[in-house]
This record gives structure tokens, C-alpha cells and sequence, in this order.
């Protein structure tokens, strides 16, 4: 019986997703919205940048990113197989079957939330800044420029958090022949990562635009194969009942299906979710960003729904049928029986995904910095918003961004004195950070006020009625996730609570002197915006 009720609980999440396309499917035919692909790609480039225009905000970055690529983006952020192949036996060893029967389907629910209300903003204002400037226009100065200090807290964080666990899984391989210490090891891997991550990020968008690509189709191929050899490896002698019996509940342990450790592992499947809203921030670098980024956002979190469902389910019989005491390697340990060259396969596949995700979220906060920078929110402003005309990126940006994770890496892993523990710890901050960024346009948005705002903005991805109920579970989900975050690790809410006062802080010392917004960028004539783009040809 209780097999049953989580395949049905899943399904039913799986159709709310499903009933969340066609509405907003239905809503885009109603608006009568024209793509101009079809015509030709400069006119749908005339089109997205008057678009920009209207935000005061000239067309310096080239629009390099197709609809695979706004997908890949989104996608590879979410990092499904690298995610998996980190999160899932932690998660599962301190949550057991329970992670199956509600944790999974519910978490899915709350993504659904929380993904559609991002893809409304999304498509409502094409812009580099993404929530910071939806903030902006909705409830002005103060709130935006409190927005776009917690997104840049977030994304500083969660790239912190991807690399330094990446960084720790892939030590956990190559131990035994490194020699290395686990910490020093985690060390170098992490600056590699780092490293590579910002070389990718220099490379300019065309570049980075093929490889999101590419990575995506490896991640989509690498899931299916390691579907198939998991499901050939435990076929036909394990069954999914198994998994709901009481004896796999005596194998499996159950050490801790309550406190703080079942909430981090609930967390730690969360995250797969939780793409630290990249899609946003690339607006100004998409043909047609208004329709492919939300769509991408949304589509990226349907399909880690249901391919990690089915991930989880498998790996959870491998964890109670293999002779395993390691946490972090059991997707490899399934693949033995077939030979040293799959598992290589496997190790470098996952490697590659959690790589692409840090860089997608690397990405995506050199492209929030520069957008903060041209509005004069940040400090060395002019330098952090020049845009390198080669690869034409906020190259600046970049350096910061990746120069700030790797600081507060070094910070969390000083304090906790444990990888496992500065690692959650990061994710904790990530999340506080982040969906307090999310919650404020997500609540403007809902007021009377709001509402009307973002009405005459036209957004292009939109649930319609079912957004009056879809919005208010988004904000319990945002809200849940962060005091589950608090529980899980208290030492995150004191580094949230600190940030929050330094972004207050500069906002005495911006805001009162210089800060404009965008109210700067909207006072300018079309002629000078055209003066600004000559320096940056398409």
C-alpha cells in the first residue's frame, strides 16, 4: 500500500506539472504575442532589444543563446546527475523510504511553485538583473537594491557550494592514488574547478553558449545510460517493493528520520531544484528571451522531477544491495559488474555535470554584478560593469564573483572544521540568501499594486487564475525551505543576518548619494543608447 501511494502521489505532481505547461501555453495563444523567428533573426533581434531599450538599457551583449542552450543553461545549474550522484545517499540514509513516499513528490510540488512564479517575472522583464529588476520596478529603490545584494550573496554561495562539494566528491575517488590528504586534495580541486569555471565564463557567450549545450546532452545521455545499467544491474532479483518493507527499513538503518540531520538531507535533495535562478540573468545574451528562458526554467525542473524520481528509486535499491560503506560512490559501485571503462565513464560524466554547474551559476553572477555595477549598487562600480569587447562579457564581474566563492569556502571551511559540515553550511547560506532574493518581487507581485505593475509589464510565461493559488504556495515553499535551512544550520542564519546588514549598510552609502536604479538608464534618449551600442557592434 505504501508503494502505491508515493507512485500516486508522484504522478499526481507530475500531472500539476504538466496542467502548469498548458496554462501557460493557453495564456501565451490568448496574448496574442507573434514570435519573429519565423520571419527573420533580425527582426527578432529588433524586437528583443527595443524590448531592452524600454528598461534604459542599450544591447552591449551579443544574443548568442538559441532555445537548447536557454534550456541547457537552467538544466545544467540544476545538476541532475552530478546532484544525484553527491546528495542521494546522504539523503537517503537519513530519511529512508519516507524520501520516496512524500519527501520526493513534495518537493516537487513546491518547485513547481516556485519555478512558475520566477518564469512569470522572467518573461515580464528581459533584463540582466532578473528579480533585481522586477524588484526594482515593482516596489522601488530600497527593495531592489535589497534584492539584488541577497541574489549576489546567494549565487557567491551556491557556486561555493558546488565546487567545494564537487571538489569533495572527486577527492573521495582519486585518494588512493593522489596520496594526498582529504583536505589539501579538496583544495587543489576546488581552485581547478574554479579555474576552469572562469576560463569557460572568459571565453565569451558564443563559446560558453555551444558547451551549455553539449554539456546538456551529455548530462541527458549520461542519465538514460546509467538508468539503464542500474535498472540491468538490480533486475530482475530487487524488486521496488523492497523498498517499503520493514525489512529495508532494519538494512537501510533509518539512523536519523528526524532532526536536524533528516532536514539536511531533505535539503540536500531540494537543491536539485534549486537552480540559483540562472535563467534570469541571461536575458540581454537570448534570442527571445521573454519565451525561451521561462519555458527552459520550468521544463529543466520537470524533467530533474521526473528522471530523479526514477534515479532515486533505483539508487535506494542499490544502497540496500550492495556491500557498501561509502556514501558518495554507489552509482559507480552499481556500474562494476560492468568493467573499469563504464565506471571511468560514470566518474567523469558526473564530474562534467557538477563542473557545467558551477559555471552556469558562475555565469550567471558575473551577468547579476554587472547589471548591479551599471546601476552604481556596487562598489568599483565602473570597473565591475566594463564589458571586454572580445569576448564580450563583464570579465570584471567574473573574477569578483569567483574570487568571493573561493574566500568564503576557505571561511566555511575554517569555521566548521569539516568538509561535510562546511559544505552544508554553504548550502544553508545559499538558500537563505536566495530565496530571501526570491520572496521580495515574488510578494510585490501579489499586492493590489503589484498586481497592476506587473499587468502592464505583459509577462509571457503566466499560470492565470491558477497563479492566485500557485504564488502564495510558492511563498510557503520559499519560506519552509529557509527555516528548514535555520534548523539544519544555525551558523547559516548568523552569516545571512550579517550580509543582510552589510547590503543595508551600503544602502546608507549608495543610496542616498548615487544610487538611481534604473531610473538612470531610463532618462536616456534613443540616440544615446544607440551612441552606447556602436561601441559594442552585433
Amino acid at each position: 500500500m505504501l508503494m502505491w501511494t508515493g507512485f500516486a502521489l508522484f504522478c499526481l505532481v507530475a500531472v500539476a506539472w504538466l496542467a502548469a505547461a498548458a496554462a501557460a501555453e493557453n495564456g501565451l495563444r490568448k496574448s496574442g504575442y507573434r514570435s519573429m523567428t519565423r520571419y527573420a533573426a533580425y527582426i527578432q533581434f529588433m524586437q528583443d532589444k527595443r524590448e531592452l531599450n524600454r528598461l534604459g538599457i542599450p544591447q552591449q551583449l551579443k544574443r548568442a543563446f538559441g532555445p537548447f542552450a536557454a534550456f541547457g543553461v537552467s538544466f545544467n545549474a540544476l545538476s541532475l546527475l552530478g546532484g544525484a550522484a553527491l546528495f542521494y545517499a546522504y539523503a537517503w540514509n537519513t530519511g529512508s523510504e519516507w524520501l520516496l513516499v512524500w519527501a520526493w513528490p513534495v518537493l516537487g510540488l513546491l518547485a513547481l511553485s516556485v519555478h512558475s512564479a520566477q518564469a512569470e517575472l522572467m518573461s515580464a522583464v528581459p533584463s540582466a538583473g532578473g528579480g533585481y529588476h522586477a524588484a526594482l520596478l515593482l516596489g522601488g529603490k530600497g527593495r531592489g537594491f535589497l534584492t539584488g545584494w541577497l541574489q549576489l550573496g546567494g549565487q557567491i554561495s551556491m557556486l561555493a557550494f558546488v565546487n567545494l562539494a564537487a571538489a569533495d566528491w572527486i577527492q573521495g575517488l582519486l585518494a588512493p592514488w593522489n596520496g594526498w590528504s582529504h583536505a589539501a586534495g579538496a583544495a587543489m580541486l576546488f581552485a581547478v574547478l574554479m579555474l576552469i569555471q572562469l576560463s569557460l565564463c572568459l571565453f565569451g557567450n558564443y563559446g560558453f553558449s555551444m558547451l551549455q549545450k553539449n554539456a546538456a546532452l551529455l548530462q541527458i545521455a549520461a542519465v538514460a545510460a546509467v538508468i539503464a545499467v542500474m535498472t540491468a544491474y538490480l533486475w530482475p532479483s530487487f524488486g521496488l517493493e523492497k523498498l517499503y518493507s520493514a525489512g529495508s527499513l532494519a538494512a537501510a538503518g533509518e539512523p536519523g528520520a528526524a532532526g536536524a540531520g533528516w532536514t539536511m538531507g531533505l535539503l540536500l535533495l531540494y537543491r536539485m531544484f534549486m537552480g540559483s535562478a540562472t535563467a534570469e540573468h541571461l536575458p540581454e545574451e537570448t534570442v527571445e528571451p521573454r519565451i525561451r528562458l521561462p519555458w527552459g526554467h520550468v521544463l529543466s525542473g520537470a524533467y530533474v522531477y521526473v528522471s530523479g524520481f526514477i534515479l532515486l528509486g533505483l539508487a535506494a535499491m542499490a544502497l540496500l544491495k550492495l556491500p557498501l560503506g561509502a556514501e558518495h560512490d554507489f552509482f559507480l559501485q552499481a556500474a562494476a559488474p560492468w568493467g573499469g571503462g563504464w565506471r571511468a565513464a560514470a566518474a567523469a560524466a558526473v564530474g562534467i555535470s557538477l563542473c557545467a554547474s558551477g559555471g552556469s551559476v558562475l555565469f550567471a553572477a558575473s551577468r547579476l554584478a554587472g547589471s548591479l555595477s551599471r546601476d552604481e549598487a556596487l562598489p568599483f562600480s565602473r570597473k565591475l560593469s566594463s564589458i571586454v569587447r572580445k569576448g564580450r562579457t563583464f570579465a570584471w564581474g567574473a573574477c569578483a564573483a569567483a574570487a568571493c566563492a573561493a574566500l568564503l569556502a576557505l571561511a566555511a571551511g575554517m569555521l566548521m572544521n569539516a568538509m561535510t559540515g562546511a559544505v552544508l553550511f554553504l548550502l544553508a547560506l545559499a538558500i537563505l540568501l536566495q530565496h530571501g532574493a526570491q520572496l521580495i518581487p515574488l510578494v510585490l507581485s501579489m499586492t493590489r499594486e503589484g498586481k497592476d505593475k506587473l499587468a502592464a509589464m505583459q509577462p509571457l510565461w503566466s499560470l492565470g487564475r491558477a497563479g492566485s493559488y500557485a504564488k502564495p504556495l510558492a511563498v510557503a515553499a520559499l519560506v519552509a525551505m529557509m527555516a528548514a535551512a535555520v534548523f539544519a544550520a544555525p551558523a547559516a542564519a548568523a552569516a545571512a543576518a550579517a550580509w543582510l546588514l552589510v547590503s543595508g549598510s551600503m544602502f546608507l552609502l549608495l543610496g542616498r548619494r548615487r544610487y538611481e536604479g534604473m531610473e538612470k538608464g531610463m532618462r536616456l534618449s534613443q540616440e544615446e543608447l544607440l551612441r552606447m551600442e556602436r561601441y559594442h557592434p552585433q
